[in-house]
């Protein structure tokens, strides 16, 4: 999900974004890294978290 932050509109995926921004003036936001907020969210629904760093064996090596 892509965030526009000043608007606070929500674009599910890039091609959203192209379109209603334009493709010049996006790329031209993604090249200086603001304005725009991408959240992953595919993972939260299943588990709770976005990152999980517990692989099952907590760093024992035996």
């Amino acid at each position: 999900m892509i965030i526009h932050v000043p608007t606070k509109t929500a674009f599910n995926n890039r091609r959203e974004a192209k379109e209603f921004f334009g493709t010049a003036y996006f790329c031209k936001m993604l090249k200086e890294g603001k304005d725009i907020l991408f959240i992953n969210d595919a993972h939260i629904a299943f588990n709770g978290t976005i990152y999980s760093t517990d692989k099952g064996n907590n760093g024992d090596r035996r």
